[in-house]
């Protein structure tokens, strides 16, 4: 969960979820994030930006201070999209 002021603030969860609030949690609404990837961690940065982490290697950035009247959905930016857990294993040299 992360709150950019006492008011407004965001938690994200399983399957893609991102849930927003601007009442400090009396009421949520659910923010299309387009993906469908667990969501594991969310942290504020500035007052511009939310950075998302998720499996498998998801991270998502959202730009807070964007127009009113982009959609909250391309608000969401995949940084890095899905990483392969096969490309972070280090490369062996071959024996001779």
């Amino acid at each position: 969960m992360a709150f950019v002021n006492e008011e407004e603030g965001w938690i994200v969860g399983s399957e893609g979820l991102i849930l927003h609030t601007k009442n400090a949690g009396s009421d949520w609404e659910i923010q299309e994030s387009g993906i469908e990837a667990d969501l594991r961690a969310i942290a504020y940065e500035g007052v511009d930006y939310l950075w998302v982490a998720g499996n498998p290697g998801v991270i998502l950035k959202y730009i807070v201070s964007a127009p009113a009247q982009v959609s909250p959905m391309n608000k969401w930016i995949d940084v890095w999209g899905r990483i392969k857990r096969d490309s972070l294993k280090p490369e062996m040299p071959e024996a001779r």
